[in-house]
């Protein structure tokens, strides 16, 4: 990668934490609202979403055993779950803990290919929950969806049209290139993979149940900390704020979505009816439980592995960490 391409890729992650520091500055005394409204919160409602957030290291430990075939040490999967707090915390877009993954994978015996098979299934698990999710609530709750729908037109058969085209170029350019091909065919490995922990009922219990409820679970928290500030708001109206944002930050390449997240949970927020400073407190509260109170539990997690990683030289994950 050139130097050129290494600054753009660091701008870019660096605009949505930018864009976050502004905004904070710009709105300074609601952010002061918002903190004051966070510090007089139910305690026993933060404690909630606190516990649900812990069942998300187990939710994803369930999820990534059932990504692989043999039997995984659980309290070092456990370990390996937390520890990616950290890791994503200066890698972008979940970078952090698949690379956490891989390498614990690798020191359990799983072959190089077989760890990131079972990474990327596991992720792809999780996407398929999310678009599902957000197809069922489009489907049952339309009104509640925090965007504008114009009715059927001229610019839907415009779209629909450049829809057809881009999947017909895709194919095209997959069948013509030697990387589309070696797309496709990962894309073939993955189905054949999932398809094989399918016909496994408790691989698939593990993997589908622990990928639905790590979303899930995070979407509680955000209630969870709604109700805590006193500003609860229906449960639709929650799974649609947390997975419409965390669907969109999944594009933005900022560490721990920090700045992508923010943003969009706000807009989310306000998008099915909370005003500024509920949505700019349920932010922050969300952060500090799911980002910021785990960090330092995550770091003993992440240097406990790292430490038993010096004697297995092919799972080294400080090396893998720092090559990422």
């Amino acid at each position: 990668m050139s130097e050129n391409q290494s600054w753009r890729r660091i701008l870019l992650a660096l605009l949505a934490p930018v864009a976050v520091v502004g905004y904070g500055v710009w709105k300074w005394p609601t952010v002061v609202s918002a903190g004051g409204a966070l510090v007089d919160a139910r305690l026993g409602w933060l404690v909630a979403g606190a516990c649900a957030i812990a069942l998300t290291y187990v939710a994803g430990a369930a999820s990534q055993q059932g990504a692989v075939v043999p039997d995984l040490p659980r309290r070092r999967l456990f370990l390996a779950q937390l520890a990616g707090v950290s890791a994503n915390a200066v890698l972008p877009a979940g970078i952090g803990s698949a690379v956490v993954a891989h390498g614990f994978l690798r020191r359990c015996g799983v072959s190089r290919a077989g760890a990131v098979a079972a990474v990327a299934l596991n992720g792809f698990a999780g996407v398929v929950f999310h678009v599902v999710v957000l197809l069922a609530l489009a489907a049952t709750a339309p009104d509640r969806l925090p965007i504008h729908r114009p009715a059927f037109g001229p610019m839907w058969i415009v779209v629909g049209a450049a829809v057809v085209l881009a999947v017909a170029g895709a194919l095209g350019w997959a069948r013509a290139s030697g990387r589309g091909r070696a797309i496709v065919r990962g894309i073939g490995r993955q189905w054949a993979a999932m398809r094989e922990v399918l016909a496994d009922r408790r691989r698939m219990a593990l993997l589908c149940g622990g990928a639905a409820a790590v979303p899930l679970l995070h979407a509680m928290t955000l209630g969870a900390v709604l109700h805590a500030i006193g500003r609860p708001l229906p449960v639709v109206d929650v799974l649609i704020a947390y997975f419409a944002a965390s669907a969109v930050t999944a594009l933005v390449p900022s560490p721990g979505s920090v700045g992508g997240l923010d943003l969009m949970l706000g807009v989310t927020l306000a998008g099915v009816g909370a005003d500024t400073q509920t949505a700019m407190a349920a932010v922050l509260g969300y952060r500090l439980l799911a980002s910021w109170l785990p960090l330092l539990p995550s770091a003993l997690a992440l240097a406990h592995l790292r430490a038993r990683s010096g004697a297995h030289p092919r799972g080294n994950l400080s090396d893998r960490i720092r090559v990422a």
